[in-house]
């Protein structure tokens, strides 16, 4: 299936009304009302000046400002989609939203590679989204488990050569355990997964779910998610639910 998007196409006005105004709908009773309604706007407004601007970044023959805003637009859409759903809203507007968020991924990752290519680099390769920093979770985590969850798992194949982006080196990044197991009925010759993830905590846990007998995993994955919160400790975003 090919996702091709126009951003001409967005129906921002749409997308604004679905604004979640009851507070009994919301999934997750960490999520306050007045940061919600404030982090929605912003979000919102957020990427329709990213996407209303972005075509003139595409000369700045720096790379700068083109490659910063398309790694924001990325983030913000992915913060909205975890937004929306943690406040109870339908999952039809993730799943519209999806493709989008690839074709923006696509287009930041054309741009990253052109700015490795430019003098500016240095001859120094970076990936597009690094697996060693917050990227991890931020991006590459939730770019594939919003496409699992919203169906299109189809579109994992678009997914891995930008994080893997064996234009840098040969054999691409250090793969993750986690990851590798997520994609792996979509996307065929990855090998054998590592047995690790490359952040640890929270994450590591969830491999023994994947490789333990069918029967014993939801016992395993119910007490994976309620020690969760605890064993994100070191994440920036723990301890900011007071």
């Amino acid at each position: 299936m090919s996702l091709q998007v126009n951003d001409q196409e967005i129906d921002w006005e749409k997308w604004q009304f679905l604004e979640i105004n009851d507070e009994t709908k919301f999934r997750d009773n960490f999520l306050n009302a007045q940061d919600y309604h404030e982090n929605f706007e912003e979000l919102i407004n957020g990427l329709y000046t990213v996407v209303d601007g972005f075509s003139h970044y595409k000369n700045d023959s720096k790379f700068g400002g083109y490659i910063a805003s398309g790694h924001q637009r990325m983030r913000d859409a992915l913060d909205l989609m975890s937004l929306q759903y943690s406040a109870g809203g339908d999952l039809n507007f993730i799943k519209e939203l999806y493709p989008y968020l690839l074709h923006w991924t696509e287009e930041y990752a054309e741009t990253s590679h052109l700015y490795n290519l430019s003098p500016d680099a240095g001859g120094r390769y970076v990936w597009h989204i690094s697996l060693g920093t917050e990227d991890y979770w931020y991006i590459a985590l939730r770019l594939i488990c919003f496409g699992l969850l919203t169906g299109y798992t189809d579109q994992m194949n678009r997914i891995m050569p930008i994080i893997d982006y064996t234009e840098a080196t040969p054999e691409g990044q250090e793969k993750d355990g986690l990851i590798e197991r997520l994609i792996a009925p979509f996307v065929t010759d990855r090998g054998i997964p590592p047995n690790d993830a490359r952040r640890h905590l929270p994450y590591r846990k969830l491999i023994k779910v994947f490789d333990a007998a069918p029967e014993k995993r939801p016992a395993m994955m119910l007490q994976y998610l309620e020690d969760w919160y605890e064993a994100s400790r070191r994440e920036p975003y723990h301890d900011q639910h007071p």
